[in-house]
């Protein structure tokens, strides 16, 4: 539970500092110190309502962490990607017709699409054109890339 704390808290602050950009929903402000006072006596029951809070965020934002986790592909900011994973971003969700497997591979960040590729993105989905995600990396030279790709079994 202490990680759906720190998730919570970061997620807040993240959200706070790129409320002005399309897409995403800034956060209710919620003092954390006021938050916890009110349940000071009842360290399960704080708990239990930050996680509650977390599975209200995630069911009211599906469009901002979507936002997010591309703002995070096209930025090359892994810790973006990584925030949008933990919150249940839909890892395979697509944008012009691309996945964010694909665009990771496009933009050359091998960084990223190793953090998707450990948190199960689907590598059978075809990039543009039914070329397999392998095949386009092999295409544009990315052989770095390629070989990670190999490695957890894309064909």
């Amino acid at each position: 539970a202490e990680n759906y704390i720190s998730v919570l808290e970061s997620s807040i602050t993240e959200m706070k500092k790129t409320g002005n950009r399309p897409g995403y929903t800034v956060l209710p402000k919620l003092t954390f110190q006021t938050f916890s006072e009110k349940f000071e006596n009842d360290l399960i029951e704080y708990k239990a309502e930050l996680i509650k809070m977390e599975s209200e965020f995630v069911d009211e934002n599906k469009v901002s962490l979507h936002s997010m986790l591309w703002e995070g592909i096209n930025t090359s900011n892994p810790k973006l990607v990584k925030k949008a994973i933990k919150l249940g971003v839909d890892i395979d969700s697509k944008q012009c017709g691309s996945t964010p497997l694909h665009a990771a591979v496009q933009k050359d960040s091998y960084e990223i699409v190793k953090i998707l590729l450990e948190n199960k993105a689907d590598h059978t989905i075809p990039h543009h054109g039914n070329t397999s995600i392998l095949g386009y990396a092999k295409a544009i030279g990315r052989k770095k890339i390629a070989t990670l790709l190999e490695k957890y079994g894309a064909k």
